[in-house]
């Protein structure tokens, strides 16, 4: 009697040890049309159920797999299914290269590649080329170095988004420039729309001219309504004097111009010394204004230029997102009675 308590109270331990190493995690395939690769996603993570969560690989596993966890922490005025408002909610993606998104897609079938309540504004060099579409993968068009494209934190907050909210529409569309500086978002400005070898024939004076036009293109064109904004940049002016002031200039103008409140998400830069500085001045823009909020990078991989995220960091930093823009993220009478500026 003794050996086999001995026995259950040796495999009790066992098990113990074993579950502090690994993370379970149930299947979840979200309710949507096109839940494909969601599900060949979704195998991949749950093999033998289990990620196994290594000091360096932690972040990055908790990440991934949030797609597929509800939203402990939501308002209660956001259902945890079914939809937020009749019309699709916007939301716009501004910034430079990080945003864009630098590392390849190494696998396609892990991303949200199309969706059936999503459609994509095309960003294109010329007024012609601008219109919307449901391919998600690569979102931005400006990296033509591989046939996949790269990985852009858009991705995985579309992905939380659809899974949150499976009949909500939604109308994106992408702003970012590789390597624009932030004074390439000053109103009233001309500077030269030409990056990366992409001359913009737009008609556009600069970026932020650029981002009103086409946000207000898709409101016009989709009926939508404006229900947020991701913007990550810094690399180009690491903790400079002038980048507080120019990008707070960028929310007031915007939500003037745009004739709404609407919340904006600044995120951290890659989590390496250089950027130390330049990540608390991010940190002390929500105290700046009401509806901003801030994402951090801690944890999050980066590739070895020590600038840009690598894919899973990216996609890591996607979801932080998203998990900061449920905060804001309101019912359709609520959106409506926030459309004026304040």
């Amino acid at each position: 009697m003794k050996a086999k308590l001995h026995i259950c109270l040796f495999f009790s331990l066992a098990c113990s040890l074993v579950g502090s190493l690994f993370q379970f995690s149930p299947m979840i395939a979200p309710a949507t049309a096109n839940s494909s690769t969601f599900t060949k996603l979704n195998a991949k993570r749950n093999f033998i159920g289990t990620f196994l969560l290594a000091p360096g690989n932690r972040d990055n596993a908790i990440a991934r797999r949030a797609v597929a966890e509800p939203i402990a922490n939501a308002p209660q005025n956001i259902s945890s299914g079914g939809q937020l408002s009749k019309k699709p909610l916007v939301f716009v993606l501004m910034g430079q290269s990080n945003a864009c998104g630098a590392a390849d897609i190494q696998d396609t079938q892990e991303y949200l590649t199309q969706h059936p309540n999503i459609r994509k504004y095309i960003q294109s060099t010329s007024n012609s080329g601008e219109k919307f579409t449901q391919t998600l993968v690569p979102f931005c068009e400006q990296w033509k170095d591989n046939s996949d494209g790269k990985a852009s934190l858009m991705n995985s907050f579309l992905q939380r988004m659809v899974q949150q909210f499976p009949q909500q529409k939604f109308d994106v569309l992408n702003c970012s420039i590789p390597g624009s500086s932030i004074q390439s978002y000053k109103k009233g400005t001309v500077v030269n729309m030409n990056f990366y070898g992409n001359d913009f024939q737009t008609g556009d004076s600069n970026i932020y001219e650029h981002c009103v036009r086409r946000t207000r293109e898709v409101l016009n064109q989709g009926g939508g309504t404006l229900a947020g904004v991701l913007f990550h940049q810094g690399e180009s002016d690491n903790a400079a004097s002038y980048w507080k002031p120019a990008v707070e200039n960028v929310v007031l103008n915007f939500r003037q111009d745009l004739d709404s409140n609407v919340p904006f998400i600044f995120g951290h830069l890659v989590p390496v010394p250089q950027y130390e500085d330049h990540n608390q001045i991010i940190d002390s823009l929500e105290n700046t204004s009401n509806l901003i909020g801030v994402v951090s990078s801690q944890g999050l991989s980066y590739q070895s230029d020590n600038i840009h995220f690598d894919e899973q960091g990216s996609l890591g930093l996607g979801y932080r997102y998203a998990e900061e823009m449920l905060k804001f993220l309101r019912n359709e009478e609520d959106i409506s009675n926030t459309q004026s500026k304040k």
